[in-house]
């Protein structure tokens, strides 16, 4: 009898070490995920801290990198009374305010209703992506996808008023299959 209770008290704490070092792994898998997606932007948290200490926005939402003739980082976030900027940091020039875009997202159409008229305007295309870009100090929201020819396209759609400002359509030299 000596024997089986011991045997369940191995039983249970091998049990419980695992469930410990289960949760350890998922914490430290977690932990890096979040640092590797933060480490993809080159200097993005030199930027970020910068933003959060020289505008009046109190929180970054989002941060993305745009590469047109320029480069840019862009942020997405709020200020104290809730409302929300993008903010466009030119790569080229030195950090500095003056040199930043920031736009309320109250003055821009949102990416939400830009995807849904190009969902409603191309039925047959497949989405691959879409982000905030900045070409030509002008706000507009890339779209990534694939047409009805199979064809890879790159739209800009202006975030000030919903037009097209610029479309690139790849054409395959050869077919999928070969």
């Amino acid at each position: 009898m000596k024997q089986l209770s011991s045997w369940f008290k191995w039983k249970r704490l091998l049990i419980l070490f695992l469930a410990l070092f289960f949760l350890f792994l998922c914490i430290y898998l977690g932990y890096s995920y979040i640092q590797i997606e933060k480490s993809k932007i080159v200097n993005g948290d030199k930027t970020e801290k910068f933003v959060l200490q020289e505008t009046n926005i109190n929180s970054i939402h989002e941060i993305s990198h745009f590469q047109g003739e320029e480069a840019y980082h862009i942020l997405l976030g709020t200020d104290k009374n809730g409302k929300q900027s993008y903010i466009f940091a030119p790569l080229d020039k030195p950090l500095a305010k003056e040199n930043m875009v920031i736009i309320s997202s109250d003055k821009l159409i949102s990416n939400e209703q830009i995807e849904e008229k190009w969902e409603s305007e191309c039925k047959t295309c497949t989405l691959i992506g879409s982000a905030p870009a900045m070409i030509n100090n002008k706000p507009l929201w890339e779209i990534t996808y694939t047409d009805q020819s199979n064809r890879y396209v790159i739209e800009y759609i202006s975030l000030e008023d919903g037009t097209v400002y610029e479309q690139l359509r790849l054409y395959r030299k050869y077919s999928e299959k070969g």
